[in-house]
């Protein structure tokens, strides 16, 4: 989770990440937690 934390904040504002997944959204919190999920999809 740290590994793709870094990557992002690396990325932010100079490039679009696109995440995809075969989850439904309110699974998301298997992969990621849920703070990082909201943080995530807050563009």
């Amino acid at each position: 989770m740290e590994i793709l934390f870094t990557f992002l904040a690396a990325r932010y504002e100079r490039r679009s990440v696109l995440i995809t997944s075969n989850l439904v959204f309110s699974q998301w919190d298997r992969i990621f937690k849920p703070m990082t999920t909201a943080a995530a999809i807050d563009g």
